[in-house]
């Protein structure tokens, strides 16, 4: 309705300007004068350099405010050579915009309307045809080279250094998956097959494969300062696009189709504070977090392309560090998924295949749209949760709550595990089988460390919890996700085991 509204109050002004020129016309041809626009003509041409003064003055009111606000110089040295190329570039288009911009209202002001003027037929000028042509070509055609050097050079395969850090990035709705080798300085093998790729194993790591053991993924894209970084890009879904915009880095991520991009970083992430420091408008103090802007800053990694509705989530921070010694010292902070999580659910395997039938207690459910649930127990969350939507006599109150029995995250943030995508998936299924049903997500940890941060990751895995569910086809509106921190413990936190059971995601039914 409003749309339409709109669209009707545009076009009734649309009729009034009509039938206010129509009068005027009219006026005009009643005062015996109707074909005499000298008048308006001039005045017109007063209003032409009236409205160039006005531009250029907002143009440079624009630059004085906004410049500051734009991106910083160049973090990477063929960044500085894409930079150099845009400011030539923009230096050929200012001056023509302003030429023409000058010549087009200042003809309009000198060439209005009147008795007294006798238009000049000027058919044609030999020497005006070839200067307008040549010179635009010499200098298009040193923008093509200009371009094709800094092409060339950044994609020349021959000149990499052989001695590069190689970082392997895969994109998927609504996440970035970071791989690096371990000390070896390979990466393990990928099989994409449907053997290997699996609800655990997205990306179809050969677990079987020894240079596989020592990889890790990293929460953040780590770089070395004036060390090339080859970094090997894919996709598993829809088309991303890995966007470093300090560095002045993208490229697509095709799904099935590798993709790379080379670059060196020239400054580290503290080098580009201290850098930033200096100007004035990273100076000031910004109200968010009543620290000058420039102690917050971080380079970004985020995604040009719009891949779905949490296409905005797509972020990681990039670190860029000043020597080897230092990323060295990061390398030993991080763990080998292989050796955390990998290895002990295989042996877990392994010790369940001798295990009796009996003794597992599997809860098998095919849903309504004809999905079977996989890994479901009888004592689990969708046994329970389905339990409750289809009793009638269960009401929907503030105090059930259903927890995750088979939900794990990286130790100390919001990353889910590969392994609960099964369970993830099946709340996803019974989400879509009972289409009226509504939840709230709960984060919850133990009282181990600082309150405050433990709100935060709680608040911070319920929200991942949700966007996976989301990005598993649930409608967003039917969702909802708190964290509550170390409040409402269900064990005794003296113990590792009753921490192990405050540290959990639940559900609460809300509408169904």
């Amino acid at each position: 309705m409003t749309t339409l509204l709109v669209f009707g109050a545009l076009v009734l002004m649309y009729v009034i300007l009509v039938l206010i020129g129509k009068t005027n016309e009219l006026s005009k041809s009643l005062s015996g004068n109707p074909n005499s626009y000298e008048k308006e003509s001039k005045v017109n041409g007063y209003l032409m350099l009236a409205f160039l003064v006005g531009l250029f003055w907002s143009i440079a009111f624009q630059l004085k405010h906004l410049a500051p606000l734009m991106i910083p110089k160049a973090a990477s040295y063929h960044g500085e050579e894409t930079d150099r190329l845009f400011y030539v570039t923009l230096f050929f288009m200012t001056v023509v915009f302003i030429l023409t911009q000058i010549a087009l209202f200042y003809f309009a002001f000198r060439y209005n309307e009147s008795r007294n003027k006798k238009a000049y037929f000027y058919s044609h000028n030999n020497k005006l045809e070839v200067v307008w042509t040549i010179i635009p070509s010499i200098v298009l055609t040193i923008l093509v080279v200009m371009g094709m050097r800094a092409w060339f050079k950044i994609f020349d395969v021959e000149a990499r250094d052989k001695n590069m850090q190689v970082v392997e990035v895969t994109a998927q709705q609504f996440k970035w998956t970071l791989r690096y080798p371990g000390t070896d300085g390979k990466f393990g093998e990928r099989i994409i097959d449907k053997e290997h790729i699996t609800p655990t194993n997205e990306l179809g790591i050969n677990w079987s494969d020894a240079k596989s053991h020592d990889d890790f993924f990293s929460e953040q894209l780590v770089l070395i300062k004036d060390k090339p970084v080859l970094v090997k890009l894919g996709a598993l879904d829809v088309i991303h696009s890995f966007y470093l915009p300090h560095f002045r880095v993208k490229m697509d991520c095709v799904p099935g189709l590798p993709t790379q991009f080379y670059f060196t970083p020239k400054y580290s992430t503290k080098e580009m504070q201290e850098y930033l420091s200096t100007l004035p408008w990273w100076q000031e103090v910004n109200p968010t977090t009543g620290l000058p802007r420039w102690q917050t800053f971080k380079y970004e990694l985020a995604c040009t392309e719009i891949c779905g509705r949490s296409h905005y989530g797509m972020q990681k921070e990039v670190v860029v560090l000043a020597n080897e010694a230092e990323y060295k010292e990061w390398m030993k902070t991080q763990t080998s998924y292989y050796e955390t999580t990998v290895k002990a659910t295989l042996a877990e395997k392994a010790t369940e295949e001798v295990k009796p039938t009996a003794e597992v207690s599997i809860f098998k459910k095919t849903l309504a749209s004809g999905v079977e649930l996989l890994g479901a127990l009888s004592n689990g969350i969708e046994s329970k949760l389905i339990s409750f939507i289809e009793d009638k006599g269960k009401q929907v109150d503030k105090t059930t709550w259903f927890s995750f029995d088979r939900l794990l995250f990286e130790t100390g943030k919001s990353t889910l595990k590969p392994e609960s995508q099964e369970q993830v998936k099946n709340m996803a299924e019974i989400l879509k089988a009972y289409p009226a049903v509504e939840l709230k997500i709960g984060g919850y940890t133990d009282n181990s460390g600082d309150a405050k941060k433990n709100l935060a990751l709680s608040d911070d895995r319920a929200k991942s919890v949700l966007a996976e569910l989301v990005k598993l086809g649930v409608a967003d509106s039917r969702l909802k996700a708190e964290g509550y921190g170390d409040q409402h413990p269900v064990a005794d936190n003296a113990t590792e085991e009753g921490r192990a059971k405050n540290r959990r995601i639940d559900v609460r039914v809300t509408k169904k």
